[in-house]
């Protein structure tokens, strides 16, 4: 099972960054979360970098630790921050680039009607 951790933005939030985690088994039900998240927003989000991981759980709280101050809500996972700074610290727990499949299950979430 491949565990991975994402860097999205959305065109609506400028400046704002998303940090979240997702298996590759997930995926199916992944897209059918991202389209509940997607209601909130007008636009749909860009997958700017994913990762695959050895531990999704433990990278994503790094990650999250390491940019408390950037936090924008405790409960949420949305910071604001440049992509690079949450990017360059990822890369340092990647084991491969997985920015295309996550792209493409975030493609999937949009139905027709909103493309």
């Amino acid at each position: 099972m491949s565990e991975i951790v994402y860097v999205w933005c959305n065109e609506s939030m400028p400046g704002i960054i998303r940090i979240g985690k997702i298996t590759q088994d997930e995926t199916p039900q992944r897209v059918e979360e991202l389209r509940n998240l997607r209601k909130g927003v007008p636009l749909p989000y860009t997958c700017l970098y994913a990762a695959k991981v050895a531990d999704a759980d433990e990278v994503e709280k790094r990650l999250s630790e390491e940019f408390a101050s950037d936090r924008i809500d405790p409960r949420k996972a949305f910071f604001r921050t440049t992509p690079h700074r949450i990017i360059s610290a990822l890369k340092m727990f990647e084991i491969a680039d997985q920015t295309a499949v996550v792209q493409e299950a975030l493609d999937n979430s949009i139905s027709p009607g909103e493309r």
